[in-house]
């Protein structure tokens, strides 16, 4: 039986902890703790809504199992990173909200 597509919240915004990633130099994630491993549809969503965001200084996010690799460049204000992918989640899940009210 497939699993249902459901909202997924977020647990621990670690912005202290951050790692170099090798997408190019300079470039560095943090990660976001969310409450489960996100389904495909709502992955398809995310990165919709990322996409479609007119946020100037957006830098990719990842989805990897049930946590958001946020990339940023050294020296960012990563908090600010850290509003954005929040932000995405909430819209996110708002219209994984629509789906299952139907």
């Amino acid at each position: 039986m497939a699993n249902k597509t459901k909202t997924i919240g977020i647990i621990d915004v670690n912005t202290d902890v951050i790692e170099k990633d090798r997408s190019f130099k300079n470039a560095y994630v943090f990660c976001i703790k969310l409450s489960d491993e996100p389904d495909s549809l709502w992955k398809k969503y995310f990165q919709e809504e990322w996409r479609n965001s007119p946020y100037e200084m957006k830098r990719e996010i990842r989805v990897i199992g049930n946590e958001l690799r946020v990339l940023f460049i050294y020296g960012e204000n990563v908090r600010e990173h850290a509003k954005f992918a929040q932000k995405l989640v909430e819209t996110t899940n708002r219209r994984i909200d629509d789906i299952i009210d139907r």
